[in-house]
């Protein structure tokens, strides 16, 4: 990773990963965006006539006055598509609140409809210390679990078919984020334990900080 990667996406914002999945959903026709939230990516594109499949009924009343292609629609049903229809696909912040199966399931559905040539955009949390303060959050994927599923076609130790082989990686970038830096560790000796405390107390005032992987985007394209 490149410093200048390194900088974009050490944020908890959001805006430089829609960055990203924008560059490869311009020119595409139909665009579907799942759960959508308060629209930050269909406001990033600048277009209304993006499919909005948001999850929150509350969420959805205010989306459909302002995107005529906005449904209700809650993971890991079927997509309202036909197979092979769809161009693009983005996906933020979505997987973390599904089981297993219902990922699976999901998986599924998104390759069914996603066109020869599509552009698939997935943007997740890893685990982090805050990651279960959401109650809702079911737990973290790693991207390893989509090309394993959709891109790598190896079957090793896989607990359920494979999904395809059919898509490659065009990019994978992840978020970085401070975290506490020198963690205290249990000490027997008391004067080791003065030491490592007075030395992370020191490198915080100092303004030092260490960054952890606490998210990513993979940009995966089915091939025809």
């Amino acid at each position: 990773m490149s410093y200048h990667e390194f900088t974009t996406y050490a944020t908890w914002d959001r805006t430089p990963f829609f960055a990203l999945a924008k560059k490869y959903a311009e020119g595409k026709q139909t665009v579907v965006d799942i759960g959508p939230g308060n629209d930050g990516f269909a406001r990033h594109l600048g277009r209304t006539d993006i499919h909005l499949l948001e999850g929150n009924s509350a969420s959805y009343e205010q989306l459909k006055t302002r995107y005529p292609n906005a449904c209700l629609y809650h993971a890991p049903d079927v997509l309202p598509f036909a197979a092979d229809t769809v161009d693009f696909i983005h996906l933020s912040h979505v997987v973390e609140h599904l089981e297993n199966e219902a990922l699976y399931k999901l998986l599924k559905e998104l390759d069914r409809v996603l066109a020869p040539n599509g552009i698939l955009a997935i943007s997740a949390p890893l685990a982090h210390p805050d990651f279960y303060n959401d109650l809702s959050h079911v737990k973290p994927y790693n991207p390893g679990v989509f090309l394993k599923y959709l891109v790598n076609g190896d079957a090793t130790c896989a607990t359920r078919p494979l999904i395809s082989a059919r898509y490659t990686k065009e990019e994978l970038v992840f978020r970085h984020t401070p975290t506490a830096l020198f963690p205290l560790r249990a000490f027997n000796n008391r004067l080791m334990r003065f030491c490592a405390y007075a030395c992370r107390a020191l490198a915080i005032k100092l303004g030092f900080r260490v960054y952890e992987r606490t998210g990513f985007t993979l940009i995966l394209r089915k091939t025809p």
